[in-house]
């Protein structure tokens, strides 16, 4: 490519990743005010060299290589990817590398179609993990040293923007909190106000999130980072505030 050309598909490529991996054409051409057409060119560039795939008509993600994912969660992807499950990875997972809260104790989390929860525990357990279903987990404990993955049911992933087998930041945002207010997994509600802030930051599909938190019941934990509306009695609230205002 031509000097000019590489730097637009450069200037693409970091957008995406800004967005934390998805975007649609229309996105990036209002984040970069460029036209949809050039964004949609140097999209097809990038998927021809295989950085990004797109999911959906007019949505792409980036390759599982280029999402920042620990060696762990690229291999759980690649398992999901391999055996054509109906499932994806989301939670912390998508989030560590803006974290500062250790993901070596964490469990993976993935999402799966309801009819498809056997065959996902299935092939996830033939290659070495151990699965908890989500309903249970909270009452387990695990050592550390043994990689686990929670796994919960959960219909039509398009209807939550999951296209392939990785959740949105987004998406992952609020899974993470809905496994943590239910003590399924140990995030630290501090660590999930930084986080949104974070994403916040770099632009991410509030309205998206704040819907789908709205959706799982999850609204006044939301309200309760971004604007501060937390009862005083509240330990949880009042951390994802700090969190979000550190």
């Amino acid at each position: 490519m031509a000097p000019a050309q590489r730097t637009e598909a450069e200037r693409v490529y970091e957008e995406l990743r800004r967005r934390g991996g998805t975007a649609t054409v229309a996105d990036i051409a209002s984040a970069l005010g460029v036209h949809r057409n050039t964004v949609r060119r140097q999209l097809q560039q990038l998927a021809g060299d295989g950085i990004v795939v797109e999911r959906a008509r007019g949505k792409y993600q980036l390759a599982r290589q280029h999402l920042g994912l620990s060696r762990s969660a690229m291999k759980l992807v690649e398992i999901l990817e391999t055996a054509r499950l109906a499932a994806h990875l989301t939670g912390f997972d998508l989030l560590a590398p803006d974290a500062h809260q250790h993901m070596r104790r964490l469990s993976h989390l993935v999402y799966a179609e309801p009819l498809a929860l056997e065959s996902t525990e299935f092939e996830l357990e033939a290659n070495d993990l151990v699965v908890l279903r989500a309903e249970i987990a909270a009452g387990v404990r695990v050592p550390e040293s043994v990689e686990t993955v929670v796994l919960r049911g959960q219909p039509d992933p398009e209807r939550y923007s999951v296209y392939g087998h990785v959740a949105s930041r987004e998406k992952a945002w609020v899974d993470a909190l809905r496994e943590s207010s239910r003590r399924v997994i140990n995030i630290e509600p501090f660590e999930l106000g930084r986080l949104l802030r974070i994403l916040v930051d770099r632009g991410a599909d509030m309205r998206f999130l704040r819907r789908y938190a709205t959706q799982l019941g999850y609204a006044d934990r939301v309200r309760a980072a971004t604007e501060g509306t937390t009862p005083d009695d509240s330990r949880e609230l009042h951390a994802l505030r700090a969190g979000y205002t550190a």
